[in-house]
């Protein structure tokens, strides 16, 4: 996990110097959707086998915290709808 998040930001920053490079938009693209599926199919189920419930609610109870920590502190809501 820590290798593949390594990678995506090593060739995010390739990709900020070269943004038009079409060979590192798709090794970027590859990477992630590699990456995402992994999380989904794998890693995430067997959280869910070995973690208990009532941890995985408290993890989620404060990752929300800290999301509208942040979600106050940004000024761009790129994503509400006006």
């Amino acid at each position: 996990m820590i290798q593949e998040h390594d990678k995506l930001r090593e060739t995010l920053q390739l990709l900020k110097n070269d943004s038009n490079n079409l060979s590192i938009i798709q090794t970027f693209s590859n990477l992630l959707e590699a990456h995402i599926r992994f999380e989904e199919r794998i890693l995430f189920p067997h959280i869910q086998d070995v973690v208990e419930l009532d941890t995985l609610s408290q993890k989620w109870e404060n990752k929300n915290a800290t999301e509208c920590e942040i979600d106050q502190k940004w000024d761009d809501h790129f994503w509400i709808k006006e």
